[in-house]
């Protein structure tokens, strides 16, 4: 009685009880109401087989039932049963199969199931049972399938698992066994799958894993595993599935893998194997997916590799695999899904390819592939995704890419392809959504009326000529999510029906032209599910101009990153942003905006970057600023701010960059910044008003890099605990960018230090840098030898002060100085490993 609705038969189980010769009873998935927790007599004490699978009744197990002790067969899956398996369940000495899978039981397995001797099957999967599996399991000489997968079981597999000689199948899968793979499992030789896979298991593949000659299906996936693959494994003859991704084998490939003629699947990713594919591969005709993904594999791919005639998916990225692609990969009729990406693969894709007439993805990107696309490849009739990019190809793009009607993505980035697009080349593209050509030399030769086949929701075209004028193609795609003319030499205005196709587009990046005119409103963006969805609007080095639209900060507006920096924007910073819920990167630099910052930033809870600088900006810097909880950045050089540092920044403890050089600052430089601020890796105050000493606690910041206090009114000595500043006194390696991998697609930090008179600008090798400026102020007193400490300084600048005394006698060994300025002092040398450090 499968798959009835007993909802309503609140007296089910009263009415099986009269029925005492019942043997027979299957009530899965028939929504029973409940299971009593008490039945005053059991009658129908006959029952052999029972099925209760699939109610969900969401209770502990009613002890009544284990007093059917003539049950052989009692499937509890899937009914939400919780509580511990009781011990009961060992009085049903006659039972050959339990299920208790899709529950949630918790607790270790009682020792009562392991004297069940009958038992034939056992069925535990997906609870949250823990503990260990017992020596005693060795009791359960009948037991043919095993299946404890998705728990919690933890310890090693007992050398007694070897003793159930009957045993075909075996799953251990997701829980957290450690230890070796026991030596006695080649007693198992019955077993038809072996299942060990997600757990932390360590150690070889024991040699004598070729004794196990019944397997179909290995799995040892996802552990710890380590040494290389037994030459054993070629035993293996009746193996159909053979998985062991994701751990740290090494080694070669062994030959005898091409004895494995069953081979169907054969999954080998994510190790450390080493050496050539070999040749025997080409032994394994009925091999339906070969995965060697994340190796260390070198060599060329064999040509025998075309005798995989069966093979749909070949997934060969991330080696480094050398060498052409083989004519004999147009063998390969079945294949479906070819990945060669991330290698050292070189020469021309082979005419051949165009043979693969099921091929759906191919991906070749980042290798050293050369010559031009063969126009075969417009033969690939199913092909739904092509990603050639970041290899040598050159030449043009061959007409015959038009007939592939089922391409969805195509991506031909960062190659030397040249020559215009034609047309031909998009005529019956219809399936197009996402087209990355950027990086070439592409231009796109259509005429004026031209509407595309294709609705596409991604377009990048990164410094490919298209201008002067703005792409009229572009006018249907009103779809768009991304959309990409970063450095594409358009000059003339922004068309006026651009800004209607902004309704549904989350990127836009036009940055890096010479486009004219105004920004209009940025009303109305399309909704977005979470703030982590902020949309990216960069419109930054252009020749934009006009004040900013108010409605670009407002609070119903899902700007995330807006970007207009170098380009002519005038007038005063809108007050909006202070009202941006959604706003992470506010880049205003380089432009010509002026007045004073409106103080209301208290709602701006997720703004990490604010960069004002080389603007006319004037006024104080605004105390509510420190509201800004999650701001890593403020760069606010360059401008004619006046007043004291606010102390309300010492609220902003996620700072790793203050930059409010060249400004009017007054007053002295805070000691909280250095007592608060300990995240901090570049401050910059230099050219301004700033006088006092200079506090000693700013030698707190042990992240620090950068300190320039250059061109101020400073006075007093020098701190001896600067020579404390541990980022200084260490070699940078740069393994830590100042701001945070995520946001460098968005914004790049960049610093300007004086380095041997020269201005520098420092962005992606900031990490790398490490610079003291005090000069240009009135410090006197002498070099403390404590600066002697900073090793791993590359630039040291005292200068144009009234510093006395000698020079440090350690100062050569500060063996990373490329700049070192101490004129215009009074001081005097004394004869020391000086020109050591140069």
């Amino acid at each position: 009685m499968s798959n009835v609705d007993l909802s309503k038969a609140s007296n089910w189980i009263h009415l099986i009880n009269m029925i005492p010769s019942l043997s027979v009873l299957r009530l899965s998935d028939a929504a029973l109401p409940s299971l009593p927790s008490t039945l005053p007599h059991v009658n129908f004490t006959s029952l052999t087989t029972l099925d209760l699978s699939g109610n969900n009744f969401a209770s502990s197990i009613p002890g009544w039932l284990f007093n059917l002790s003539s049950l052989e067969l009692l499937d509890l899956g899937n009914n939400n049963f919780y509580g511990n398996i009781p011990l009961a369940i060992g009085n049903l000495k006659k039972l050959q199969v339990l299920d208790l899978s899709g529950n949630n039981f918790s607790g270790d397995i009682p020792e009562t199931v392991w004297s069940l001797k009958s038992l034939r099957s056992i069925y535990f999967v997906h609870n949250s049972i823990s503990g260990r599996i017992p020596e005693t399991v060795r009791n359960l000489k009948s037991l043919v399938s095993l299946n404890l997968s998705s728990n919690c079981i933890s310890g090693r597999i007992p050398e007694t698992m070897g003793k159930l000689k009957s045993l075909k199948y075996l799953d251990l899968g997701t829980n957290n066994i450690s230890g070796h793979i026991p030596e006695t499992m080649e007693n198992l030789k019955s077993l038809v799958s072996l299942d060990l896979s997600d757990n932390s298991i360590s150690g070889r593949i024991p040699e004598t894993v070729g004794n196990l000659k019944s397997l179909v299906s290995l799995d040892l996936s996802d552990n710890r595993i380590s040494g290389r693959i037994p030459e054993t494994i070629g035993n293996l003859k009746s193996l159909v599935s053979l998985a062991l991704s994701r751990n740290n084998i090494s080694g070669r490939i062994s030959e005898t893998v091409g004895n494995l003629k069953s081979l169907v699947s054969l999954d080998l990713s994510y190790n450390r194997i080493s050496g050539q594919i070999p040749e025997t591969v080409g032994n394994l005709k009925s091999l339906v997916s070969l995965a060697l993904s994340r190796n260390n594999i070198s060599g060329e791919i064999p040509k025998t590799i075309g005798r995989l005639t069966k093979l749909q998916n070949l997934w060969l990225d991330r080696n480094q695999i050398s060498g052409e692609i083989p004519e004999t990969i147009g063998n390969l009729g079945e294949l479906i899904s070819l990945d060669l990406s991330r290698n050292f693969i070189n020469e021309q894709i082979p005419r051949t390819v165009g043979n693969l007439r099921n091929l759906s993805d191919f991906d070749a990107s980042e290798n050293n592939l050369s010559g031009p696309l063969p126009s075969q490849i417009g033969e690939l009739q199913s092909l739904k995704s092509l990603d050639l990019g970041f290899n040598s190809l050159h030449g043009s793009i061959p007409a015959s890419l038009g007939k592939l009607s089922a391409l969805f993505n195509l991506i031909l980035t960062a190659n030397s392809l040249v020559g215009a697009l034609t047309e031909a080349h998009f005529a019956n593209l219809t399936s197009l959504s996402y087209l990355d050509l950027s990086y070439n030399s592409l231009t796109v030769n259509v005429s004026q009326d031209w509407l595309p086949p294709f609705k596409l929701d991604d377009i990048i075209m990164t410094s490919c000529p298209l201008g002067p004028k703005f792409p009229p193609w572009l006018r249907n795609q009103t779809n768009l999510f991304v959309l990409d003319l970063s450095g594409a030499g358009i000059s003339e205005n922004f068309p006026d029906w651009f800004w209607d196709m902004r309704p549904s587009m989350v990127v836009l990046n036009v940055s890096h032209n010479n486009m004219k005119g105004k920004l209009p409103s940025f009303e109305p963006l399309p909704p977005i599910l979470s703030p982590d969805q902020g949309i990216l609007i960069d419109l930054s080095n252009n020749l934009s101009s006009g004040p900013i639209p108010p409605s670009s900060g407002s609070d119903v507006n899902p700007i995330g990153f807006l970007l207009l920096a170098h380009n002519r924007f005038n007038g005063s910073i809108p007050s909006a942003f202070c009202e941006a819920n959604y706003l992470k990167v506010l880049n205003l630099a380089d432009n010509d905006l002026s007045g004073v910052l409106p103080n209301c930033w208290n709602n701006s809870s997720l703004l990490i970057v604010i960069d004002f600088s080389d603007n006319k900006l004037s006024g104080g810097i605004p105390s509510s600023m420190g509201s800004l909880s999650q701001l890593m950045s403020l760069h606010l050089r360059d401008n004619n701010f006046s007043g004291k540092i606010p102390l309300s920044l010492q609220q902003c403890k996620q700072l790793t960059t203050i930059d409010l050089g060249n400004n009017k600052l007054s007053g002295s430089i805070p000691e909280w910044i250095g007592e608060s601020l300990l995240l901090l890796r570049v401050l910059r105050l230099r050219s301004n008003m700033l006088d006092g000493n200079i506090p000693k606690q700013l030698s707190l910041l042990a992240s620090l890099q950068v300190l320039d206090l250059a061109d101020n009114k400073l006075s007093g000595t020098l701190p001896p605990s600067f020579g404390n500043f541990t980022a200084m006194i260490m070699k940078p390696n740069g393994s830590e960018p100042v701001l945070s991998e995520d946001l460098a697609s968005y914004y790049i930090e960049n610093i300007q230090i004086t380095m041997k008179d020269l201005q520098l600008t420092f962005t992606s090798v900031l990490s790398l840098v490490t610079s003291l400026d005090l000069s240009d102020n009135n410090i006197f007193g002498e070099i403390p030898e404590e600066f002697t400490n900073l090793h791993g300084l590359s630039s040291l600048n005292l200068s144009g002060n009234h510093l006395t005394g000698r020079i440090p006698r350690n100062i050569g060994a500060m063996g990373q100085l490329e700049s070192l300025d101490l004129s215009m002092n009074n001081l005097t040398t004394t004869k020391t490993r000086f020109g050591d450090a140069f």
